[in-house]
This record gives C-alpha cells, sequence and structure tokens, in this order.
C-alpha cells in the first residue's frame, strides 16, 4: 500500500519535472496622453475667444464709427441751425427796405430800423460759434463788416440833422435834393443788401457741402418821386 501511493507521487513529480512552466506575461495598456483628449478642446477654445475677439473689436468699432458719425452730424445740424438764423438776422434788411420806394415821412423810422436790424446781426453773428468756416476768414469778416457800415452810413445819412434841416425849410429844391439823395441810398443799399445775402447763401452751401449755384444778377429797383 505505501508502495502504491509511493509511486503516484513518483508519477505526478514526473510529470511536473517533464512540463514546462509557462509564464505568460500580459502588457498592460499604457495610459492614454492627457494631451490627445484636451487638444480638441483647447482648439475650440481658442476657436471660440478669436471669434469672440474678433466680434467685440467689430462691435467696438462700428460703435466709435457710429459716434463719430453722430458727432459729426450733430455739428452739422448745429450749423444749419446757426446758419439758417443768420440768414434770417440778414433777410430782416429785405423786410425793413422792401421793393417799392417808400414815401418820405417814411425813411426816417426805416433807418432806425435799419439800426436795431445792425445791432441784432452782430449779435448773431458773435453768437454763432459752428460758423467757424464763415469767422475765420479774413475776407469773409471784412465782407461782413462792409456790409454792417454801410448799413450805418444809410441810416445815419437819412436821420442826419442836414437832411431834417432842408425838409423843414421852405425851399423847394432843397427838399427835393434829400428826397432824391435817400432815395439813391436807398437804391444802392438794396443792391448791396441783394448781393451780400446771395454770398451769404453761397456760403451756406459751401459750408454744408452742396453744390454751388451761381445766384442771379440783382434787380434794381425802379425810382419814383416821392410826395412833399
Amino acid at each position: 500500500m505505501i508502495l502504491h501511493a509511493a509511486s503516484i507521487v513518483a508519477f505526478f513529480v514526473d510529470q511536473l519535472a517533464q512540463t514546462p512552466v509557462q509564464v505568460q506575461c500580459v502588457q498592460q495598456p499604457a495610459p492614454e496622453s492627457w494631451l490627445k483628449w484636451l487638444l480638441p478642446t483647447i482648439v475650440q477654445t481658442v476657436i471660440s475667444l478669436a471669434s469672440i475677439t474678433t466680434g467685440v473689436c467689430i462691435a467696438v468699432a462700428s460703435f466709435r464709427a457710429n459716434k463719430k458719425t453722430e458727432h459729426e452730424q450733430w455739428i452739422r445740424d448745429q450749423k444749419k441751425l446757426e446758419w439758417n438764423e443768420l440768414l434770417k438776422s440778414v433777410a430782416e434788411f429785405g423786410n425793413i427796405v422792401p421793393v417799392v420806394i417808400v414815401e418820405r415821412r417814411d425813411y426816417e423810422r426805416l433807418a432806425k430800423r435799419l439800426v436795431i436790424a445792425i445791432q441784432k446781426l452782430e449779435e448773431r453773428y458773435a453768437t454763432s460759434p459752428f460758423l467757424f468756416e464763415l469767422a475765420s476768414s479774413k475776407a469773409n469778416n471784412d465782407r461782413i463788416s462792409d456790409f454792417q457800415e454801410q448799413v450805418t452810413r444809410v441810416a445815419d445819412r437819412i436821420m442826419s440833422p442836414e437832411h431834417r434841416i432842408k425838409l423843414k425849410s421852405n425851399d423847394d429844391q432843397k427838399k427835393l435834393d434829400v428826397i432824391n439823395e435817400r432815395q439813391k441810398l436807398y437804391t444802392e443799399f438794396r443792391v448791396r443788401y441783394i448781393e451780400f445775402i446771395h454770398w451769404l447763401q453761397a456760403e451756406t452751401r459751401k459750408d454744408l457741402g452742396f453744390s454751388e449755384i451761381k445766384p442771379a444778377a440783382p434787380r434794381v429797383p425802379a425810382l419814383r418821386e416821392s410826395a412833399f
């Protein structure tokens, strides 16, 4: 019995000795690189940031352009307003001295209105800061000053003591001389007024960017004798 058991053990030992030990080495998969799965996210983020930055830059540029346009339009509107008021002030001289020749008794009344109108024109001209193109030119200032001085001379001459004395005299020729002189002053002033307002209208169009339009030649009103 003992010999039988020993033979069995010897058999298994012999089998184990004959069977080579096979060791299977299984290689563990290496972990994936973090950059491999993070790269698409990074690229997408960069693209998104670039798109956002571009959009912001466009929005900022558009905002600045709109603000500049709005500012330029505001200045243009202010210019239009000031030019309109200035032209109204000059047009008042046409209302004071109409086309129809007035009677003798109206001259002094109109002369007083001319003095008031010239004061208003000076005030309007001085309170129009956006008309810098007009104010910055010496030639323009000289032309405006010349018109103002002529208005003052006409008014002063009409209201002069010399005219009043002659009109109160009994000498009809002296009265007629005063009438003729006043009519001449009136006619000359009317022509200068039309020339001046046409020039001012041309300056308005130029400053506001409109095309130049050649004004028509001024018409001289026909004279008629005034009644004593």
